[in-house]
């Protein structure tokens, strides 16, 4: 290209001078391109290591890489608008000078190529230390161990350099179609262009609170861990919707009514903070319901994962009471050979067999209709499990003497039935409602759970009829116990329960909580391992929102206060009002964030019961834990920008 040299100079100029507004820009990249490094190179490091559960690991990071290179793409957008606004002079000082938009569009391109390159050597130099730190981290998360060995990643390089140079030419073009769109010497005066009064929205406003109160309403209604599922994503949609129209046409209302109280605008600070955020709300409610909505992604990814990993011990063994569980087919009369196999292979391994208690039931997944259970296979809505009287009993349960056509109900979600039950065409009369022994409850992440002690003429009856519907025998015999003894002896016994309970060939599934932990910490490390990576980009996001529009409110403001300071506004005056305006600003979206979370937080716990977290005080510390680290960095982030603020106005 002829003058290449010369437009090269002019871009590496430009970007050197303004330090200011690059500077960060350039560092994002360079952090985005270090952690899109960071997770392809985990990806590949697992898939070419061997370690336990790598393919499903590999999975999640994989998720992890398509998710984050979206926010990357998000992010670099929208730090690259802030830079072409304060831009705008200067490509105009360009065109009267005599450079053709041919020109401009060459200086813009070696900007591009110069970000873009620095930001992906940078991103991969310091992606070759951090991707093998975040690797021991995940390996530490998931309690699985490898030997230390270090991984270039040849494979990652280029797929972090492919994507990062996408997304630059992405901007690139975007540049270019802004620039052929707009004429270049007007674009010297547009930071004089005046700002209009903005008008008072009363429909949007309306709107915005009718929204944000049916988002809020349809977590409140939840009652089960199913309805959470169900109604999260929608109330999330609603409340985003509505925490954009509220800060856009919400606090323009607000703005106007806090101007009609005239003892509280008629005071230099207020007056000045006031008008000031009325009159440029249009440009700033859009950033502000940004970082509004990514400080309440901060605040629920980080407590959730946080609550996850610190409670996944009582998960655990809240997913598996005892050290072993067997399912066998049929009564436990009809698994005598069975249960003494298992007896003999706990005394020749040396082990104990404790707190062991068993039942017969049988179980269907359905759909409820009122107070009526049909027998349909289906394996949502409803969850009924049928137990007899006597099991219940033996399982823990109160004694009690039932007649025929009776029932005990424990229910779990749903409405509360009502004084009978349908159960596949046979009316029972609820004797009462009890609570069931935790080990014949089952059902967890189901709409509603219902447990139905019932006699044992019915038991027979109900399961018969079952098989018959369904062409399948769903009378099972659960048998809990732990293990006691040596962990030599325990390996040993675990090692060979599966065959000794098998010997009748009715066993159906065995699970045990020490095979089992491995995997469980697995699910829980990757889920916070995953966690940091978005909570970082979250907290990249929403700094760079605040630094920029810091900045663009500095430069905006640095004429309006030299104004203000000529007819009579004395310097103190001047910082008062400046220290005014910039927490009404940015400290709205905190505190939006934290009332969102706190609207959450029963959905919340919710869905931590799919996890097996059902300690609601343990949730409410690491969402209080969250709220006050995350509110302390918000705090520092503001300090720091402030200065810059007030720095460029002092500059005005």
């Amino acid at each position: 290209m002829k003058n290449s040299g010369f437009f090269l100079s002019l871009a590496w100029e430009n970007i050197r001078r303004n330090r200011a507004i690059y500077g960060p820009y350039l560092l994002a990249g360079a952090v985005c391109s270090g952690l899109i490094y960071t997770l392809n190179a985990i990806s590949e490091q697992l898939s070419s290591g061997d370690v336990r559960w790598a393919a499903y690991l590999s999975m999640n990071v994989n998720f992890c890489v398509w998710f984050c290179g979206l926010l990357v793409l998000l992010i670099l957008f929208y730090v690259n608008s802030f830079v072409m606004k304060r831009r705008k002079r200067e490509l105009g000082l360009y065109a009267v000078l005599g450079m053709e938009k041919r020109h401009i569009a060459a200086i813009l391109f070696w900007e591009v190529l110069i970000s873009g390159a620095a930001s992906l050597i940078c991103g991969i130099a310091g992606g070759l230390v951090f991707s093998q730190v975040m690797f021991r981290i995940l390996l530490f998360f998931t309690k699985l161990s490898q030997p230390f060995s270090f991984l270039a990643a040849p494979g990652a390089m280029i797929q972090t350099a492919a994507w990062i140079g996408i997304v630059f030419l992405l901007l690139l073009v975007y540049d270019l179609l802004v620039l052929a769109k707009t004429d270049p010497v007007s674009l010297i005066h547009s930071d004089s262009i005046g700002e209009r009064e903005p008008k008072t929205r009363w429909v949007l406003t309306l709107s915005g609170l009718l929204t944000l109160a049916l988002g809020y309403g349809i977590v409140f209604w939840v009652n089960s861990p199913s309805d959470a599922l169900v109604a999260f994503f929608p109330a999330v949609v609603l409340v985003i919707l509505a925490t954009f129209l509220l800060f856009t046409a919400g606090s323009i209302a607000l703005l106007k009514h806090l101007r009609k109280k005239k003892r509280f605008y008629y005071r230099p600070e207020n007056f000045i903070s006031v008008s000031g955020l009325l009159y440029r709300m249009k440009q700033n409610a859009v950033g502000l319901a940004s970082i509004c909505i990514l400080s309440t992604c901060v605040l629920v990814t980080l407590s959730t994962t946080v609550c996850i990993n610190i409670g996944e011990e009582d998960a655990l063994r809240e997913r598996y009471p005892r050290a072993a569980h067997l399912v066998l087919s049929g009564s436990g009369t009809e698994n005598t050979a069975a249960q003494d196999a298992v007896r003999t292979l706990a005394e020749q391994s040396g082990v104990t067999l404790d707190n062991a208690q068993a039942f017969t039931s049988a179980a269907i997944y359905t759909q409820r209709e009122g107070d009526a259970i049909p027998l349909e296979s289906q394996f949502t809505g409803t969850y009924l499990r049928i137990v007899p009287v006597s099991d219940f009993e033996a399982a823990g349960g109160q004694t009690v003497s039932l007649e025929p056509g009776e029932i005990l109900l424990y229910q779990d979600g749903g409405a509360p039935a009502g004084d009978s039950l349908t159960i596949t065409g046979e009316t029972f009369r609820i004797r009462e409602k009890v609570i069931a022994p935790e080990l014949l409850r089952g059902g967890s992440g189901v709409g509603e759970s219902f447990v139905a002690i019932v006699t044992e003429e019915d038991f027979s009856v109900l399961s018969s009829a079952w098989e018959q519907g369904l062409g399948e025998n769903l009378v099972r015999y659960d048998w809990y116990f732990d293990v006691g003894g040596e962990q030599p002896a325990r390996e040993t016994f675990l090692a060979g329960l599966r065959d000794a309970a098998d010997v009748s060939g009715t066993l159906r599934t065995l699970e045990d909580r020490d095979g089992m932990r491995s995997e469980f910490y697995a699910l829980n490390g990757s889920l916070l391992f995953i966690g940091i990576f978005f909570v970082v980009l979250f907290l990249l996001a929403t700094v760079l929102i605040i630094y920029y529009k810091q900045v663009t409110e500095g430069y905006d403001d640095c004429q309006r206060f030299r104004i203000m300071s000529e007819v009579g506004l004395s310097r103190e005056e001047s910082r008062r009002a400046i220290r005014r305006q910039v927490l009404l600003m940015f400290f709205l979206p905190l505190g939006g964030a934290v009332i969102h979370i706190a609207a959450a937080f029963h959905v919340l716990c919710e869905m931590m019961t799919l996890f097996q977290l059902y300690d609601t005080a343990l949730f409410l510390i690491c969402t209080a834990g969250s709220v006050i680290l995350f509110g302390l960095f918000y705090f520092v982030v503001y300090r720091l920008t402030a200065k810059t603020y007030l720095r460029i106005v002092a500059q005005g």
